[in-house]
Parts: C-alpha cells; sequence; structure tokens
C-alpha cells in the first residue's frame, strides 16, 4: 500500500543561505533520512509520513504475522500498530531506531490481542519448527508420531516462562532480533537480554526433554 509520493521531488531547489529544514530541500521523500522523515511528517507534511510508513509498513506486516496465529489477527495488529505509530509520533525521541521502536509497538499491541481474546501463545509452525530444533536438536520432529504434540509442548514450554524471558527469546530466536535490539526495545542491558535468553532456552530444553512426546 503507497500512502505517498515517496518519488516526486519538492519544487523548490536549495539556495545559497536557505534557513529551511532539511527535509524542504530539493531531494526526492525516498531518499531522505528516518530522521528527516519523522521530522517533516512532525511539522504536517502528509507526503513526508507517507514515504515512512511506505518504508516500513512491509517489514512491520511479516513481524505482524509472526506474532500472531491466523492472518485476520495479523492484520488487524499491522492496522493498529501503523495507527499507534502515527499518532505516536511526535512522541517518538530518537534513542532508538525507528523499527526498534516500531517493534515495541507492535508487540505491545500483540500483547493486548492475547489477553484480549484469551487465546494461548501460537507461533507460526514453521518458525516453530526451526526454534524447536534449535533449542532441543535431540527432538526428532520427522520421527515423531504427532508433530502436532512437540508443537504443544514447545507452547507449553513458552508459558512456563516470565514474561520478560519470554520476550527476549521470542524477540532473539523468532524474530531474529539481535541482543542490542531487544535491549532497546525491553529497557534492559545487553548482558541482561543474554543472560535471560541464556536462562529461557535452559528452561525451555528442561521442559521438553521432560515431557513425553505421545
Amino acid at each position: 500500500m503507497a500512502y505517498g509520493s515517496s518519488t516526486v521531488p519538492l519544487m523548490t531547489p536549495p539556495r545559497e543561505g536557505d534557513a529551511r529544514p532539511l527535509y524542504l530541500r530539493a531531494r526526492p521523500w525516498c531518499e531522505r533520512s528516518d530522521a528527516e522523515l519523522i521530522e517533516a511528517a512532525r511539522d504536517g507534511v502528509p507526503s513526508a509520513l507517507g514515504a515512512l510508513l511506505d518504508r516500513y509498513e512491509p517489514r512491520l506486516r511479516r513481524i505482524c504475522e509472526r506474532m500472531c496465529s491466523c492472518p485476520e489477527d495479523a492484520r488487524d495488529l499491522a492496522q493498529e500498530t501503523l495507527i499507534a505509530i502515527v499518532r505516536g509520533l511526535d512522541g517518538f525521541r530518537g534513542d532508538a531506531a525507528f523499527m526498534t521502536w516500531a517493534y515495541a509497538v507492535a508487540r505491545s499491541f500483540a500483547n493486548r490481542q492475547r489477553r484480549r481474546t484469551r487465546s494461548r501463545a501460537r507461533v507460526d509452525t514453521a518458525v516453530r519448527e526451526v526454534v524447536t530444533v534449535a533449542i532441543v536438536p535431540s527432538v526428532d520432529l520427522e520421527g515423531a508420531i504427532d508433530r502436532q504434540r512437540v508443537y504443544d509442548r514447545f507452547e507449553r514450554a513458552l508459558s512456563h516462562l516470565s514474561e520478560v524471558d519470554r520476550s527476549v527469546l521470542i524477540a532473539r530466536d523468532i524474530d531474529g532480533m539481535t541482543a542490542p535490539e531487544v535491549s532497546r526495545s525491553l529497557g534492559i542491558t545487553v548482558s541482561a537480554v543474554k543472560s535471560r535468553l541464556h536462562r529461557a532456552r535452559q528452561q525451555v530444553r528442561g521442559d521438553l526433554r521432560g515431557q513425553p512426546i505421545a
């Protein structure tokens, strides 16, 4: 979905001594930095906001799809996240990358969505398989009588983690975020991310190995 004419340059070229903000100089929106787009969007330039959303919406939608158990929930989550980003742009301080902030917004809405529907947290089947194999290499998914039971075990093991440990493990092992990105998103130190990730993996291993497959 295209929100703005991100490839159309502004009409007036820059002049010597031009005191206008950088975002008002003559360059296509698609070539501007995030900081320029955010500044312009805050000043009420619709095409700048459109270019910013065009830049990040596809990645946000993929993240929302990984956070949800069904396409409809993912679409709702993406819509809520984009609306919240637009409404909350003035509150973005720039301490972290824009995508890190947007991810935190999506994660917050995903948690609310899960509480609202009272549904158990589910992970996409393909992702669950990858993560289960990565965390517990001894689990033979191909040889399991009922593959779904293995996936259910993994979900139960996740539910036994604390909220922060679960968020760290999902962000690192499922969403593919780096330790610094998780640190900024959750407001904890990088060393805390690493120690919590290690603890979460150990606990999930213990839970899975302590449960029968069939």
